[in-house]
């Protein structure tokens, strides 16, 4: 099944028991000139997430799922994100993802500037498999979260992988 119905949304909280995952603690500094600034952590309450159609073929299927600074303020972001699968009743397929290959590196976005990453998974011949209605995603260094309609396969015994976030919208690669 492809990844065809795709939401946006803001921010809520609590975020969920597992998923979450993070690369520094720290924030990057931007010199302008002889300024320096320190930006913070992008947190979920200012992201809105969407989520577009990744690559797929031969069973291989991808998300990319974007996080736009929603508010006027610059913030960062760094690592990898957290993400859980929910199905239409709101229980949980899974609450865990497999960081993929790469290196993160600090992302700083401006209002209404977007990062993305991507979510890969296969399908798997044969197998009982489910999916998803909803996910949770949580940006890199968050402890909250975002809610959208985004359709995953999820598979026993399949991984389902994220890259770390990369600068626009078009996810790594």
């Amino acid at each position: 099944m492809n990844a065809s119905s795709h939401g946006t949304t803001t921010a809520s909280a609590p975020p969920p028991a597992a998923g979450t995952a993070t690369a520094t603690a720290t924030a990057p500094v931007v010199t302008q000139g002889s300024t320096q600034q320190v930006i913070a952590r992008c947190s979920a309450a200012g992201l809105t997430v969407s989520a577009k159609d990744g690559a797929s073929g031969m069973g291989h299927r991808s998300t990319i799922y974007v996080l736009t600074n929603a508010t006027s303020a610059p913030c960062s972001l760094d690592g990898f994100p957290g993400m859980a699968f929910l199905d239409a009743s709101g229980a949980v397929l899974r609450d865990t993802v497999a960081r993929g290959d790469g290196t993160p590196a600090p992302v700083v976005l401006r209002q209404g500037e977007s990062a993305s990453y991507s979510l890969d998974w296969t399908e798997a011949n044969g197998a009982t498999c489910a999916t998803s209605a909803k996910v949770v995603v949580t940006p890199p260094n968050d402890t909250n979260h975002a809610e959208l309609l985004s359709q995953v396969v999820v598979c026993p015994g399949r991984p389902l992988t994220v890259s770390a976030v990369v600068p626009g919208d078009a996810g790594p690669g």
